[in-house]
């Protein structure tokens, strides 16, 4: 799937174009040849499960021309099916490591890497990590709450190396900010749900709402949860705790939100004060709009998270592989890497680097200059937490899907906060028998 077509993708596609852009820096080009015998190409093997970008073919040729030792041929797999599809195969390894023959590399999201070492498919990475010169653990982002290589962590081991983990920004449309007396940006979720009040209203008197206060999409609701302060999953018990008082409160304010929201997802029909979203936002979507960009609001806590709502992707090695295959997928993924890989392809694929040696780098410094609304993203690290790499984690997000249904339904903006907790007591029992039986 490449050209033109890869324009015509979901927004799940599109927010995960970022990292397969710099996936496909390694193509499916000749080594070198020439009056030189060349030296034995190892044959290399790059799964993907979103569209390339047209950064692939502008840099392909440069990557294989430059060196005759490896050879490597892409394969795309759509992994962005519909969530039917996926609650069916929650309890089953993604079909792209499994589907469409031997592989080397893979490229997906972070919430499947634990399902794959679980099965056998993929190889730690600690050793190639801990021995590379390219790439080394203390760059990786660290942030208060800890590290983006949390997201491939699982059982003490490295399974993934994340290329992707953005944060998330709160989008504020500036005009209608003003319309509602509204002078400033909120920093708290109360703060949010009273400016989105505000800025609720029928503004040709015809009886019907046409300017909203406040949108996210329901797989943001984690971002609730978490600002109460509750962890996604409590490790160390095996439990989640969405049915305490503080998660009553976290649905409760998703159902008072949820009364300031429009009909649509489109911030850029300009009849939205806020919305949540992630970086892609800053490249021209809202261009037409006069926006800023606010920290994501503060609940009991100020956090953020590492990867959007598809959590991170990056690269796993297959366990299938010989060992002359493996080391070579591992220096593609170190090649994938670099800063130089990221600036080549940075105006297509749109996200933040999560190595501290490309963040604080003078050309990223300008880049920065350039495109200044992706500095709330770059200064939200500091308080980002990984999801949960464990098996168990699909399964949750399935489960808050199930938490936020009776509230999106006619006449859930009226439900009291025993009906929420009902809901949330019903919908945890599910989620803690499935996580006491884990294995980890």
């Amino acid at each position: 799937m490449t050209g033109k077509q890869e324009r015509v993708q979901s927004r799940r596609a599109f927010l995960s174009l970022a990292a397969v852009s710099a996936a496909g820096l390694v193509g499916s080009s000749c080594a070198r040849s020439g009056g030189v015998t060349a030296r034995k190409q190892t044959a290399v093997s790059l799964r993907h499960e979103v569209p390339l970008g047209e950064s692939v073919e502008r840099t392909v040729e440069q990557f294989n021309t430059s060196r005759d030792d490896i050879h490597v041929t892409m394969q795309f797999l759509n992994g962005d099916l519909d969530w039917e599809y996926e609650v069916k195969h929650l309890e089953e390894v993604p079909f792209w490591y499994t589907e469409g023959g031997p592989a080397d590399i893979y490229y997906g999201r972070s919430t499947g890497w634990a399902h794959a070492a679980d099965a056998g498919l993929i190889i730690p990475l600690d050793e190639y990590l801990d021995s590379s010169t390219a790439l080394k653990r203390d760059d990786f982002h660290r942030s208060r709450y800890g590290k983006a290589l949390d997201t491939g962590t699982y059982r003490g081991k490295l399974w993934g190396i994340p290329l992707i983990a953005d944060t998330y920004g709160l989008f504020c449309n500036r005009d209608l900010f003003r319309a509602a007396g509204l002078e400033r940006l909120p920093a708290t979720w109360e703060e949010t749900l009273s400016f989105a009040q505000q800025m609720t209203r029928d503004t040709n008197g015809d009886g019907t709402l046409d300017r909203f206060g406040y949108q996210q999409c329901s797989f943001q609701y984690p971002l609730q949860v978490i600002g109460m302060g509750l962890p996604f999953i409590d490790m160390q018990n095996k439990r989640v705790l969405l049915d305490s008082d503080l998660g009553v409160e976290s649905l409760d304010l998703y159902r008072r939100l949820l009364a300031f929201s429009p009909p649509h997802a489109d911030f850029e029909r300009g009849d939205t004060g806020m919305k949540m979203s992630t970086p892609d936002g800053t490249y021209g979507m809202y261009s037409h709009l006069n926006y800023e960009v606010a920290p994501v609001p503060a609940g009991r806590i100020h956090v953020n998270t590492y990867g959007h709502s598809d959590a991170a992707y990056g690269f796993c090695i297959s366990a299938e592989s010989d060992k002359s295959r493996q080391d070579a997928a591992w220096k593609i993924i170190e090649y994938l890497m670099t800063e130089e890989v990221y600036f080549d392809t940075v105006e297509e694929i749109q996200h933040l680097p999560i190595r501290n040696s490309i963040r604080t780098g003078e050309r990223f410094d300008a880049y920065l200059k350039k495109h200044p609304h992706l500095r709330t993203f770059v200064e939200e690290y500091e308080w980002a937490v990984a999801r949960p790499c464990v098996p168990e984690y699909r399964y949750l997000e399935s489960v808050m899907r199930n938490v936020l249904l009776p509230v999106q339904e006619k006449g859930g903006s009226s439900l009291t906060k025993d009906q929420l907790r009902e809901i949330l007591k019903r919908e945890s029992a599910r989620i803690n028998e499935r996580l006491a039986r884990a294995t980890w």
